[in-house]
């Protein structure tokens, strides 16, 4: 029997968390559960309230379905609000010893802090072009990071990565042998998040401040038929347009003699809108389809828990 792996979704209206036992042919969901946060406990700067994010936590493992999850070795995806990513061009003339130094003093111009107090990494990107690199930058607040090990702590878990949820997501969804550019939009409660996806690797993500809760009454957070058609097509309309214009940054920005994005995946809670697919089909010339697990989802557990899935597939391949 494999190594027990627990992955956690830290969202905005709630965690999520998904156990899976790993083995040498094949994985299996051993348990999963959803637990409530306080409203807007996350945000760009982190946890609002690291102590309810504990308490959440603390119960989902305790509550889980079909029973209780007692791994310690944990992995989290953090929403894609917390994090910055670019896509950088370095001239091959950059020594590979001095390459580490120009790219944190390439990116400094274009991150949201100063360099002391980010945690950053890099990849270099296939690329065809012969003059440069192309390097993606991915960058987190290093007190975020620490949030987050202290929830893990409060936990009892042993943390063993921390990444951004649309590769989470993608790892999740998208079968490797995916040959062609995709875009993942990824539906949650408060906020949605669009990635172009390509060569095991997010390219370029958008944001969008509007998710699944759309549809339902602010004050008793029931859903309102009576509006649901106008505010599912209103979801769908912001999404179609930032799809468009992600994929757009994606080919004439991000990725040199990149080709256009062929599908979109839908994932997470908001994606059980049932009118957002055909909405969006109507609204683009893309293929649009449900985001399909590459292992197996257990009666009850549904594509709100893809973060944290893709979170416990970690350590069978990883990608920024």
């Amino acid at each position: 029997m494999g190594k027990l792996v627990i992955g956690i979704d830290i969202g905005h209206a709630s965690i999520k968390v998904a156990a899976v036992q790993l083995g040498t042919k094949s994985h299996r969901i051993v348990g999963f559960n959803e637990v409530s946060v306080n409203p807007r406990s996350l945000g760009r700067d982190g946890l609002a309230d690291p102590g309810d994010a504990v308490r959440a936590l603390k119960q989902a493992l305790a509550e889980a379905k079909p029973k209780r999850i007692v791994g310690k070795l944990a992995y989290i995806s953090v929403a894609e609000s917390t994090v910055f990513r670019k896509v950088l061009d370095i001239s091959k003339e950059v020594a590979q010893e001095d390459l580490s130094e120009v790219v944190r003093n390439e990116a400094a111009s274009y991150l949201p802090d100063t360099l002391e107090n980010l945690q950053l990494d890099y990849q270099i990107l296939p690329s065809g072009d012969k003059d440069s690199y192309q390097v993606l930058v991915v960058a987190v607040e290093k007190a975020n990071i620490d949030q987050y090990l202290a929830v893990l702590k409060g936990a009892k878990l042993q943390p063993m990565a921390i990444e951004p949820k649309p590769s989470s997501v993608a790892r999740a969804v998208i079968p490797v042998s995916e040959g062609s550019p995709v875009v993942l939009v990824d539906i949650g409660s408060e906020q949605s998040s669009i990635s172009v996806y390509a060569d095991h690797l997010v390219w370029v993500t958008g944001t969008i401040t509007a998710g699944g809760n759309i549809i339902k009454n602010p004050e008793t957070g029931v859903i309102d038929e009576a509006t649901r058609p106008e505010k599912a097509a209103k979801l769908a309309g912001m999404l179609a347009d930032e799809i468009d214009h992600v994929a757009k940054y994606y080919v004439n920005r991000a990725r040199k003699g990149a080709k256009q994005p062929v599908a979109v995946y839908l994932t997470g809670g908001g994606s059980n809108i049932e009118e957002l697919k055909p909405l969006l089909e109507k609204t683009g010339d893309w293929k649009v389809r449900f985001g399909e697990p590459v292992i197996a989802l257990p009666e009850g557990c549904d594509r709100r828990y893809l973060g944290a899935l893709g979170s416990a597939l970690y350590s069978t391949f990883d990608q920024l």
